[in-house]
């Protein structure tokens, strides 16, 4: 709604729901002994409602205020989890037949601590621009934000985290031509905390086996903060046919989300129980188990990042142009624990590590040219090669993703009156069979026992889809 010469005011609100379930090799090998089935539910709900001042005045303000809720019930970690070749004995080979008469004999059911949350945020944000000079330009914005979550919250005592955050951000641009512009910018940015339902439901028995294990595991794991400088320069040359995004930035995260793996006898007390028979075989009596439970455990530690971005276009001709981007994301942990890989490694301290899963160098190279072909028709060609670097697996940077370069190419012919074009593709032109993404992963299905599970751990690949040919036609109206 506009009014008063200028201001506007906006409301808006959303829904979400989202209800699914999956039944998959838990193991993701070609034997098979593992599988789970995955349900989630979820659903949100948010309004947001702003007022912003007159956009060409020297200065301009914006003021709002935002809800947001969400429900959200998920097994995602194995929630119900059969192993049909369990073996009591270890030394079974890997690949080894199932053992006879071995079907389903190791069952764990969901258990209502797993990813059962409920939480809210309110937020209350303002944004002030001022134009000091002509060619200098400063911005302000803040946001005040109250975030709850409450997690087992269908258990009998769920345990519930508040948190009150300011998040600034400042920006000074200096444009001294129409085709410079420099800038600096300063952010904090968090994420809520998170709670270790396991460790806060715990026993005086379970949380001491927890701290011996796992030193650093709370209750009640800080949220993350990540404070980001950034300078850089955007630079037109050639009466704006060219164009050169130079940045430069540095961050320090703290609180860092990581995860380690704790094996706790349990007192067997859960109404239902988590345990299985074999591992309480008296039922809910409230004395330790006779046989572990295996239990992630979140913990917090700090890397510090840093990186270049460069970005650059060129029009060579009516037509044609040119695009090419280049990313150099450095990162290092700075105190991280994780301690999955401590079986092989002989070590759970990562620091001086890389962040796992992202490639340190990246860039892409992209041109494409349209012509006049008859009446309103026109023909267009577009060619796009990218390139990813290697990438560490997980945390311990023990094996990594190798780089790989990926090219695209199309053509075809559009209709600017009618709308409609047609377009011929192939994707993977190379045919390159790079792996596009790595991660670890227990080797279900490989450890001869449930209880030797750490110490078999492996490398989750998805491969590039092999070369796709294909025809698109699409109308606009």
């Amino acid at each position: 709604y506009e009014f008063a010469g200028g201001y506007e005011a906006t409301l808006q609100g959303g829904y979400n729901r989202l209800r699914a379930n999956w039944i998959r090799s838990f193991g993701l090998t070609p034997l098979g002994y593992w599988f789970s089935r995955d349900p989630q539910d979820s659903r949100d709900t948010s309004y947001e409602f702003r007022i912003t001042s007159p956009g060409d005045q020297r200065i301009t303000w914006l003021l709002g205020a935002n809800y947001y809720r969400q429900k959200f019930i998920q097994s995602g970690a194995g929630g119900d989890a059969v192993w049909l070749c369990f073996s009591g004995t270890p030394g079974r080979p890997y690949g080894a037949a199932c053992p006879a008469g071995a079907a389903a004999n190791f069952f764990t059911s969901n258990n209502l601590l797993q990813n059962t949350d409920r939480v809210s945020t309110v937020g209350y944000f303002a944004a002030v621009n001022v134009d000091i000079l002509d060619t200098l330009k400063l911005s302000l914005e803040g946001r005040q934000q109250r975030d709850s979550a409450k997690s087992a919250i269908l258990t009998a005592t769920p345990v519930r985290i508040d948190t009150d955050e300011f998040l600034p951000r400042g920006i000074l641009s200096w444009q001294p031509t129409e085709s410079t512009n420099l800038y600096a910018s300063w952010s904090k940015g968090v994420l809520p905390g998170i709670i270790n339902a396991q460790v806060a439901a715990a026993t005086a028995n379970e949380l001491r086996q927890y701290q011996q294990q796992a030193p650093t595991a709370t209750p009640i794991v800080p949220g993350d903060e990540l404070k980001m400088y950034e300078i850089g320069i955007k630079q037109q040359f050639l009466d704006g046919r060219a164009y050169v995004n130079l940045a430069y930035y540095q961050g320090d995260w703290k609180n860092q989300k990581g995860r380690q793996t704790a094996v706790v006898f349990e007192d067997c007390r859960f109404p239902p129980p988590t345990q299985t028979l074999a591992q309480c075989p008296n039922g809910p009596n409230g004395q330790p188990a006779i046989q572990p439970n295996t239990r992630n455990v979140n913990v917090a530690g700090s890397s510090e990042l840093k990186g270049v971005e460069l970005e650059s276009a060129l029009l060579v001709s009516e037509g044609w142009d040119v695009r090419a981007t280049l990313t150099w994301a450095k990162s290092e942990y700075e105190d991280f624990l994780f301690n999955f890989v401590t079986p092989i490694a002989g070590f759970a301290q990562m620091k001086g590590n890389s962040n796992a899963r992202f490639p340190e160098w990246s860039g892409s190279l992209s041109s494409g040219y349209t012509a006049p072909l008859q009446g309103d028709w026109n023909w267009f060609v577009n060619a796009d090669a990218s390139y990813t670097g290697k990438a560490y697996v997980d945390e311990s940077n023990l094996a990594q993703c190798d780089s790989y370069v990926l090219a695209n190419a199309r053509g075809g012919v559009e209709n600017s009156s009618s709308g409609l074009r047609v377009e011929l593709f192939v994707r993977n032109l190379a045919d390159n069979d790079a792996w596009a993404s790595c991660a670890r992963w227990t080797d279900f299905d490989g450890a001869p026992s449930i209880f030797q599970l750490t110490t078999f751990q492996g490398v989750a690949v998805a491969p590039l889809n092999p070369r796709q040919y294909g025809l698109r036609a699409s109308f606009k109206f």
